[in-house]
């Protein structure tokens, strides 16, 4: 007599269905695999759109005027012309962005950097302490204020250099982001122009206090300027961004010296 098929255990049509739908998927997976190179084999040329993108054009605005490049070499060494530093360092980070388009290198220099206790190779650094200077974004400068103006005036001195240079790129009428697009590439206050701005601003609080509102108002024109002009140049999110920050700080500073009841408008 014929004895009918004994039924598979539960444990055994689930290995049976596993098993096939194992086969299937791999079959799929292949077939789109198979797909994509099909599809890029033959990828269209990129439009003049996207080709413009990729292109860097030259600047047409001379070095000696972009303030960009004296922000970037900010910090040259003594008697180095930040302008020609900075060009250096424009051209010598696209290189490094073509070598290095992930920017790990670039990271793990910067971070080494930042450990060291001198700037390499005889680059000016800010001669005090920074965090005594005002800064009006972080709390108003006069209820802050420390020091008194022969302080100042030494601390200003010790920096001789790095205050002449940045008054000279308030002094420059245009801002053209030479650098390739990266995010590495921007004038970033690294380089002691910050410090040095943030003495500067003490300095026409010192000035406002004592009676030369003039000179006060000069330097926040002066600097009100240079960051409208960063922040007319399209140069991207970092650069105005940091335009903007500066830019505030101005203002909340002119807003303080207004308020003083000895400041004649």
């Amino acid at each position: 007599m014929d004895t009918l098929p004994e039924n598979p255990s539960p444990r055994r049509r689930a290995l049976r269905i596993a098993l096939k739908a194992g086969k299937w998927l791999a079959i799929f997976t292949g077939v789109v695999l198979m797909l994509v190179v099909l599809i890029n084999l033959r990828d269209a040329d990129p439009g003049p759109e996207t080709k413009a993108l990729a292109e860097v054009v030259p600047s047409s605005v001379p070095d000696a005027q972009n303030a960009f490049l004296a922000l970037i070499g900010f910090d040259a060494p003594a008697g180095v012309d930040p302008v020609d530093d900075g060009a250096r360092i424009v051209r010598e980070l696209a290189n490094e962005t073509a070598n290095d388009p992930t920017g790990a290198q670039r990271v793990a220099r910067m971070e080494k950097a930042l450990h060291e206790k001198a700037p390499p190779d005889g680059r000016l650094k800010f001669a005090g302490d920074a965090s005594t200077l005002c800064d009006p974004i972080d709390k108003p400068c006069i209820s802050a204020r420390t020091g008194n103006s022969a302080d100042l005036q030494a601390l200003r001195m010790a920096n001789a250099e790095l205050v002449a240079r940045y008054l000279a790129v308030q002094s420059m009428p245009m801002y053209v982001n030479t650098s390739v697009p990266d995010a590495y590439s921007t004038m970033a206050p690294m380089g002691n122009w910050g410090p040095t701005r943030r003495l500067l601003m003490t300095q026409a609080l010192e000035n406002a206090l004592t009676g030369k509102e003039q000179d006060a108002l000069a330097f926040l024109d002066a600097d009100i300027a240079l960051w409208r002009r960063v922040l007319a140049s399209g140069a991207g999110m970092l650069d105005e961004m940091i335009a903007v920050r500066m830019f505030g700080a101005d203002v909340a500073l002119l807003s303080e010296l207004i308020a003083l009841p000895s400041f004649d408008v």
